[in-house]
């Protein structure tokens, strides 16, 4: 489908927690088998909140587990994992794909809401505003 709308796939996918592997390998695969990225090879990023980034802290020391993150506070109530249940699942697709984990600001991503919802007239939720930064 994306293939026949012309749909031009950017390298790098941003997700909030992928949970499991074989999904993360499929939002890999999938775009390369349909031809848009010319052999390139997609990054994932995993994207946390500021005031609670367990994934953040373990990719930046090169872990495979992230450690407990107390006292976890976030606006964006789906990304809120002070200790990810599958962070190995999350970081593996992480380094395998040469991407990298991120962390946002509250307050930015209430930011880019009124931004797109401005520019774009959508509402979205937190969660996905996190992304869009």
């Amino acid at each position: 489908m994306a293939s026949g709308l012309s749909v031009n796939f950017q390298q790098r996918r941003c997700t909030a927690q992928p949970t499991r592997r074989p999904g993360t390998d499929n939002a890999l695969r999938e775009p390369q088998a349909l031809g848009p990225l010319d052999g390139k090879s997609s990054r994932i990023v995993s994207v946390q909140a500021y005031g609670q980034a367990p994934i953040v802290r373990a990719s930046e020391e090169r872990r495979q587990e992230s450690s407990f993150w107390p006292d976890s506070k976030t606006l964006a109530f789906d990304i809120n994992a002070p200790k990810a249940p599958g962070d190995r699942l999350v970081l593996l697709p992480v380094y395998d794909s040469d991407g990298r984990a991120i962390a946002v600001d509250d307050e930015e991503s209430l930011q880019e809401q009124d931004l797109v919802g401005r520019l774009e007239g959508l509402n979205s939720s937190l969660e996905t505003r996190a992304n869009l930064l």
